[in-house]
């Protein structure tokens, strides 16, 4: 059974240019054995990205359309995204062109210039007749794509954006984590901030 959530038990996601330089790897050189055409290994790699990226719930990530993402000379925009949970919007999420996530926004921007049409899903079910782009894969499919590139389960690669963003981009403000994410509550923040906190006591401690 794929496992569908992170728990505060897990294991701490340590983000490092190293890190994400491996997991970048991992998206492009693994792949669900399709017996189909090229393409969908495409998607498949550009779904990890965007998840990492975006930090987006399987079920959020299925149902993105091209009309959704502005691609600029320096980022990707992603505006108006429903959240899951309560239906909160998320109205603007970066995609970088520089920095350490750099390639997977550039993997994401090649796949997305091949999307078809404004009105057309992102990420499309797709079977030996080619690819309904009127119809997103199913949060099962996503699951297990992932599993294959990452031997983990979608929402770790939500949490990854999380601790990215928490630790790196926020500097441990969970407010602004929270806020980011369309999150109501606070403590939903706690796995994704506390190494910052850990990180802050440590640097007093040795000074």
């Amino acid at each position: 059974m794929v496992k569908s959530k992170r728990s505060v038990s897990d294991e701490p996601i340590l983000i490092t240019p190293k890190f994400f330089e491996q997991l970048y790897m991992q998206f492009t050189n693994k792949h669900f054995k399709y017996k189909t055409i090229f393409e969908f290994k495409q998607r498949d790699s550009a779904l990890c990205s965007c998840s990492v990226l975006a930090g987006t719930r399987a079920t959020e990530t299925a149902h993105l359309k091209k009309k959704q993402f502005k691609d600029l000379d320096d980022r990707i925009l992603l505006l108006n995204v429903k959240t899951q949970k309560r239906g909160y919007m998320r109205p603007r999420i970066t995609f970088p062109k520089t920095g350490v996530l750099k390639e997977f926004t550039l993997n994401f921007a090649e796949w997305l210039s091949q999307v078809r049409d404004e009105e057309s899903y992102v990420f499309p079910h797709g079977s030996s007749f080619g690819i309904s782009w009127d119809k997103p894969l199913s949060r099962y499919r996503i699951e297990r794509i992932v599993k294959i590139k990452t031997g983990k389960f979608p929402h770790w690669l939500r949490g990854v954006h999380e601790t990215y963003y928490g630790n790196i981009i926020f500097k441990g403000n969970a407010w602004k984590l929270a806020d980011h994410m369309g999150l109501k509550r606070l403590d939903s923040t706690k796995p994704y901030v506390q190494s910052s906190f850990t990180e802050d006591i440590e640097a007093r401690l040795f000074t």
